[in-house]
């Protein structure tokens, strides 16, 4: 499609475009009868339009993204608020929430909310010594008189089991006097 600027300038020179056919072949008139100059300045007309339409493109995409921009800024800030504000009630629940906790008389540590209770334990993981071996002398005495009563029930190869398994159980209970306490491994010079 020919601009009107470009239509103007061509029917100055006697140019009629042509009517559409529908046998058309070409879709570009041919320009046999334009001299030379006329068909530079046809061809200058035309760029110009093109460029025109180039910068008008380029202008409107310009302009959505300057809108697009200023809607997600808008965007942007109304998040901002809804942050700060989730942050502001956030923490005037912090504070209702240790008010109650001072009232029921639970302590929080510091200026620290209290998120969860950890529940010490009495008495460390790790038993002493003497207290594994008062756990191994009990443990012992159970196996005993489960043994004793039902001594009669077992079979020569049980009996053996629990022969072997008693002698596991007494093991001397400090790792350095443990017949399955391994050395240090001796490491071979490296070369």
């Amino acid at each position: 499609m020919v601009g009107k600027r470009t239509a103007l300038v061509l029917a100055s020179y006697g140019y009629v475009p042509p009517l559409p056919h529908s046998d058309a072949v070409r879709k570009r008139t041919r320009l046999d009868f334009l001299t030379e100059e006329e068909k530079v300045l046809r061809r200058k007309l035309l760029n110009r339009e093109a460029a025109q339409k180039a910068r008008d493109r380029k202008k409107n995409s310009i302009l959505l993204m300057e809108q697009s921009i200023r809607s997600l800024q808008s965007e942007n800030q109304s998040l901002r608020q809804t942050i700060s504000l989730l942050k502001h009630k956030c923490q005037e629940q912090e504070m209702r929430l240790n008010s109650i906790h001072c009232q029921l008389g639970l302590s929080t540590n510091g200026d620290q909310t209290l998120k969860s209770e950890q529940i010490e334990p009495s008495e460390p993981a790790v038993l002493f010594p003497l207290q594994q071996g008062v756990v191994l002398c009990v443990l012992l005495l159970i196996c005993l008189s489960f043994v004793s009563l039902a001594l009669a029930s077992f079979s020569r190869p049980m009996l053996m089991i629990l022969v072997s398994f008693f002698k596991m159980m007494s093991l001397p209970i400090s790792p350095q006097r443990s017949r399955f306490h391994r050395s240090p491994r001796k490491t071979l010079p490296m070369r």
